[in-house]
């Protein structure tokens, strides 16, 4: 009763989900969509946008997940900093071992993020729909300085620190 009654002042209130990449995929995710949003199958299952933050750190199949969900879909992130935590190295090492050497070639050639192609794809194709943002509110001046040099090649003016000086 309770569930029904949250659903219920949930769906008449508020209209943002929140949740992982991974959980979109799950059966716990479409049950709750269901009861929220109503709609019994799998097709019935939309959101109008899905915003997907720090996907540069995702895997292409963790981004294809809510992705398949959205009508419009809002990628974020930055390409520059680290990459999905998968240790290349080793499953390189251990598939030139087990003599699979063109396997172990192609995952060496996967260099780039799927948020990084996805960014230089986007940017090539059509320039209006990548943004790059220019101030940074997280971190004191002279950290940012120290990381600065990597984004100057999108950036003409460099990088710049949005914190008010201490």
């Amino acid at each position: 009763h309770s569930r029904t009654e949250f659903s219920r002042l949930y769906r008449s209130n508020v209209n943002l989900v929140a949740a992982t990449c991974s959980i979109c995929g799950s059966r716990d995710f479409m049950e709750s969509y269901s009861d929220m949003f109503g709609g019994n199958e799998r097709t019935d299952m939309f959101f109008d946008v899905v915003i997907m933050d720090e996907a540069s750190k995702a895997t292409p199949l963790e981004m294809s997940v809510p992705m398949v969900w959205g009508k419009k879909i809002i990628i974020i992130g930055d390409h520059k900093q680290l990459p999905p935590m998968m240790n290349e190295d080793n499953i390189v090492t251990s598939l030139k071992k087990a003599n699979q050497k063109v396997l172990a070639e192609t995952i060496e050639s996967f260099q780039e993020s799927q948020f990084e192609i996805l960014f230089r794809t986007a940017f090539k194709l059509k320039p209006s729909i990548v943004a790059t943002l220019d101030t940074q509110y997280r971190m004191h001046r002279q950290i940012m300085n120290t990381v600065g040099h990597f984004y100057s090649e999108e950036l003409e003016e460099g990088l710049k620190c949005g914190l008010a000086d201490e």
